[in-house]
């Protein structure tokens, strides 16, 4: 009897003594898998892709919302803000950036094809390419351009004049005076902007209806601005040209109108026709690049981006409305 007692007491101690081994072990489980994943908590560092902002300092304030934006959405942001006409840095900025792995750079380029070798070279080096507003010309290095719509607005000033001065319902031998002006030489807006003028006016010039009595005006696809221009919309140019045209050209009667490239000013009594971009467009402008950026970084291998016949990649452009 004294046997079976002891033998059943024994088999009591090796269940308890599994069960506590077991409760033990568990524990030491738990803790090694909660250190394993403490550990690896604190030891991977979760690498952000970096972001270059170069601009004109015109538009800081547009690149600062946007820097922001960027953070929140955990991307590491360097800024390189330039003098308004320095496109020269700008472009030393981009070679700056050259080979350091930015993922991407987002520039409202001053030149409109200064950079075009330092570009294209940053692609070359996988960095994703997003022009802002002023946006980067006929070469393969954006990604995409984002922008407003410069020649429709340009159609909509020159449709404008035309509407106001009665230009179709003029009697024969009729006319009316039109003087152009436009502001940074170097920016692709007003090649785009004075594209959608000429193209509205050209007919008008040719049928004798419209007369630019200075000579001065683009051709009919925008290009060749240099004799309307100014340098970064310097308002001195601007008025010194004005009071040229007034007192050699027009010394008896003021032109009818005068159309301005976007977002520039001139103090006349003469009537003006331009499009000044609402500051508020350009919330927009950057919540589609948020959006660009993202898709990009996610989606997007850039070079599925097909090619035109001179090699270079086809430029996708957001219009912002």
């Amino acid at each position: 009897m004294f046997l079976k007692e002891l033998l059943f007491l024994k088999k009591i101690w090796t269940l308890i003594f599994i069960s506590v081994l077991g409760l033990v072990l568990t524990g030491c489980s738990n803790s090694a898998s909660n250190q394993v994943k403490n550990a690896s908590q604190n030891n991977i560092e979760i690498k952000k892709d970096k972001v270059a902002l170069i601009y004109a300092k015109n538009q800081q304030s547009y690149f600062e919302s946007l820097a922001q934006m960027l953070v929140k959405e955990n991307f590491e942001i360097e800024n390189f803000p330039t003098e308004n006409n320095d496109s020269i840095s700008q472009d030393n900025s981009v070679k700056k950036i050259s080979d350091k792995g930015y993922r991407f750079l987002i520039i409202d380029a001053i030149n409109r094809s200064q950079m075009n070798s330092s570009l294209d070279h940053l692609r070359g080096q996988g960095t994703n390419i997003i022009g802002y507003d002023n946006t980067v010309y006929k070469i393969g290095a954006p990604d995409v351009n984002i922008t407003f719509d410069y020649s429709d607005n340009g159609v909509k000033a020159a449709n404008k004049f035309i509407e106001d001065q009665k230009i179709a319902n003029l009697p024969d031998k009729k006319y009316k005076t039109l003087e152009l002006f436009a502001g940074n030489v170097l920016s692709q807006s007003n090649y785009d902007y004075f594209k959608g003028v000429m193209q509205t006016l050209q007919p008008y010039i040719d049928n004798g209806k419209i007369k630019i009595l200075s000579k001065q005006l683009p051709q009919n696809d925008g290009e060749n601005i240099s004799s309307i221009a100014v340098i970064n919309n310097d308002k001195i140019q601007l008025n010194n040209r004005l009071e040229y045209l007034l007192n050699d050209v027009y010394k008896n009667k003021q032109p009818d109108g005068i159309i301005l490239g976007p977002n520039i000013e001139l103090n006349t009594e003469i009537k003006i026709y331009n499009t000044n971009i609402d500051k508020d467009k350009y919330s927009q402008i950057n919540k589609y690049t948020i959006s660009l950026v993202l898709a990009l970084k996610n989606h997007t291998n850039i070079d599925n981006i097909p090619k035109i016949s001179n090699g270079k990649r086809m430029i996708p452009t957001v219009y912002v409305y």
